[in-house]
């Protein structure tokens, strides 16, 4: 199957991104990596400068985040601690009410 997405075509290849989802991909299957309606949502976006291994998240509530930042780590680092990630976080704000 592997082999498949390869090989069979020259065409671009994406993973879209949803609400409280992630995705780790290898840019040698995937090209395009898409992210929409995400409103009061954290992206993070976590990139391995050797291998190019990329993992995103739209993170929207902090008991997410501990047990998905695992998630997402785990295929970039590929159990190695000595790799240089380039780490992004995109968007959110406080939600906070205000006694006006």
């Amino acid at each position: 199957m592997d082999s498949e997405l390869t090989t069979s075509s020259s065409s671009p290849k994406y993973v879209y991104l949803f609400q409280r989802e992630y995705a780790s991909v290898d840019p040698a299957l995937i090209h395009h990596i898409g992210i929409d309606e995400a409103t009061t949502f954290v992206r993070l976006v976590i990139l391995n400068r050797k291998n190019k291994m990329t993992s995103v998240a739209l993170i929207n509530s902090p008991k997410f985040v501990d047990i998905g930042f695992v998630q997402m780590l785990k295929p970039i680092v590929n159990y190695n601690s000595n790799v240089d990630l380039d780490v992004h976080l995109i968007g959110g704000f406080m939600n906070v009410l205000s006694n006006v």
